[in-house]
C-alpha cells in the first residue's frame, strides 16, 4: 500500500473560491513528511514548496488552476505506479504509524461519507453545485444530503481514477467531482454503500461539526454529522477529518 497526496492550484488564481481553497490547503501541509508518501504536484509554485518540505513527489504539469479533476488524475497515476493506493487529503489526522495504517483492512474501493443540510448555501462555489448535490447524493431524514467524502480513498487492483474520470466526462460535475463521480460509480442505495464502501476507520465529518445557516429569524446551528454517524453506526476511529 502506498500513501499518496496531491497539490494543485495557485495563490494568484483570479477566482475567489479557488484562491482561498489553495491557501487553506497550503496551511494544512505538514512542513515535514509524516509517512513515506508520494505527492502528485501541479504548478511550479507548489513544486517548490513540496521540495522545500522534503516530500517525495511526481511533477505532472505547470497548470495552476484549482481543479478537483487533478485528484482523479492523481488516483490514475498512482495506480499505474503502485496498484494499491491510500489517498489522503492534507487535513486528515491519525495517531497511527505508517506500519499500523498499512496493517488496517479497507473495503475495496473505499471512501467515507459526510453530509450537508438540504438547504445549504454553497456561497462562492460554482452555482451549479447546489443543483448537482441534489442529484448526486442520498437523502437521509428528508433534510440531509449524504455524499462520499474524498478526503480518504483506498483502492487496489483496478484503475478507479480512470473510471471516475470517465463519469466526470459524462456528467460534467460542477465541483466536488471526485465525490459526485464516486456516488455514480457506486450505483447503490445508502445502506448498501455503508456496508460495501464506507470507511470503517473514520467518519467523513466528526460528530461536533456544525453548520450555521441564515434564516429569516436569524441564524440556526445545524448538526447533520452526528445524525449520519449515528445512522452508520459505531466505528473504531483511526483517522479524523479536521
Amino acid at each position: 500500500m502506498q500513501i499518496v497526496r496531491t497539490l494543485f492550484g495557485s495563490r494568484t488564481h483570479n477566482r475567489i473560491y479557488e484562491n482561498e481553497k489553495w491557501k487553506e490547503v497550503i496551511n494544512e501541509i505538514p512542513t515535514t513528511p509524516l509517512y513515506n508518501e508520494v505527492v502528485y504536484v501541479w504548478g511550479k509554485e507548489n513544486l517548490n514548496y513540496i521540495q522545500k518540505c522534503g516530500y517525495d513527489y511526481r511533477y505532472i504539469s505547470d497548470k495552476t488552476n484549482f481543479d478537483f479533476q487533478y485528484k482523479l488524475e492523481t488516483l490514475k497515476l498512482a495506480f499505474q505506479e503502485f496498484e494499491e493506493v491510500l489517498f489522503l487529503d492534507w487535513d486528515i489526522e491519525s495517531d497511527l504509524s505508517e506500519i499500523e495504517i498499512k496493517n488496517l483492512s479497507f473495503p475495496n474501493p473505499c471512501m467515507p461519507l459526510y453530509s450537508y443540510p438540504s438547504d445549504f448555501d454553497f456561497g462562492v462555489m460554482p452555482q451549479k453545485t447546489s443543483e448537482d448535490i441534489q442529484k448526486f447524493s442520498w437523502k437521509l431524514n428528508d433534510n440531509i444530503l449524504v455524499v462520499p467524502n474524498a478526503c480518504l480513498i483506498y483502492f487496489k487492483g483496478f484503475d478507479l481514477g480512470s473510471e471516475l474520470l470517465s463519469l466526470h466526462k459524462k456528467y460534467n460535475f460542477s465541483t466536488l467531482i471526485e465525490e459526485f463521480a464516486f456516488y455514480k460509480w457506486s450505483n447503490c442505495n445508502l445502506t448498501k454503500y455503508i456496508n460495501q464502501y464506507d470507511c470503517p476507520h473514520m467518519n467523513g465529518r466528526p460528530n461536533e461539526s456544525i453548520f450555521v445557516l441564515e434564516r429569516s429569524y436569524g441564524y440556526e446551528e445545524v448538526n447533520t454529522a452526528i445524525k449520519l454517524n449515528n445512522f452508520i453506526g459505531e466505528k473504531t476511529i483511526h483517522f479524523k477529518h479536521i
